[in-house]
């Protein structure tokens, strides 16, 4: 019996013996072992179901790590960008679409994209680039 089941049957005799009557008392103690068998179950470990983790692998291995990026002589480093973040393509519409309720974008108001961008979220300067072109993208659009 699980310790829920226990303090319900507990609590339950002591209201029925507070209330009076042998029905009270019998009530009380079937009512409050049924919440405390409730409680158990609510807060019960899950069940151990092996083949519902059959897919996964057992232990994790970490992706294999990529070769550096070389350079022949006597030419220019290569540098590879960071991928984008779609959500900065969704932030920066979402700031050309209130910025246009009121008519068209002024200067200030692209200060306000590329403050927020920078202060707020701390972008590195390849996240500050990609706002710039998706801004000017935005703007070339007519309003809808």
């Amino acid at each position: 019996m699980g310790a829920g089941k226990v303090l319900g049957a507990m609590l339950g005799l002591m209201a029925g013996l507070l209330l009076g009557g042998p029905w009270a008392i019998v009530l009380g103690l079937i009512v409050g072992t049924g919440l405390g068998h409730y409680f158990d179950e609510q807060h019960a470990a899950p069940p151990d179901f092996p083949e519902l983790f059959s897919d996964f692998p057992a232990s994790f291995e970490p992706p294999p790590k990529q070769a550096p990026l070389s350079q022949g002589p006597g030419e220019f480093p290569i540098v590879q960008a960071p991928d984008e973040d779609p959500l900065d393509r969704d932030i920066t519409a979402l700031f050309v679409d209130v910025a246009r309720a009121d008519g068209d974008m002024r200067r200030e108001e692209v200060r306000e994209v590329r403050r927020y961008f920078e202060e707020v979220l701390h972008a590195d300067t390849h996240t500050v680039q990609a706002v710039r072109r998706h801004l000017k993208d935005f703007l070339t659009r007519p309003a809808t």
